[in-house]
């Protein structure tokens, strides 16, 4: 799907679960902050978008820093949602090993008979 799409998309989905009176997905600025200056969600509309945005797209917010910059706008969620879909390596949350994956530092052994 392409970002205006997402856009589209997203910005269908906070007008489903805000109650942002006289807004369409096309009146909608998408680079309005979703807070006070902008939209003025409140934290319980917050909470219900992180939500959806998990069961929908499986974008999860992990931290507060993160958070912030993607719940920026409706924008910066389908940029993001954009970015998690494509893969673009540098936005990838770094990967840890598996529990049963060795150690970097432990070389791999295996058994072979001469």
């Amino acid at each position: 799907m392409s970002l205006d799409g997402l856009i589209f998309e997203v910005k269908k989905l906070l007008l489903e679960l805000s109650n942002l009176p006289d807004q369409t997905p096309e009146t909608l600025d998408e680079s309005a902050s979703l807070f006070a200056e902008g939209l003025g969600l409140d934290s319980i509309d917050v909470l219900e978008l992180v939500v959806a945005l998990d069961k929908r797209y499986g974008l999860k917010i992990k931290n507060d820093d993160k958070g912030r910059e993607v719940l920026h706008s409706v924008r910066s969620i389908a940029e993001a949602i954009f970015v998690k879909k494509n893969g673009a390596a540098e936005e990838q949350p770094s990967l840890s090993p598996s529990p049963s994956a060795p150690h970097p530092s432990v070389p791999i052994l295996t058994n072979t008979v001469s």
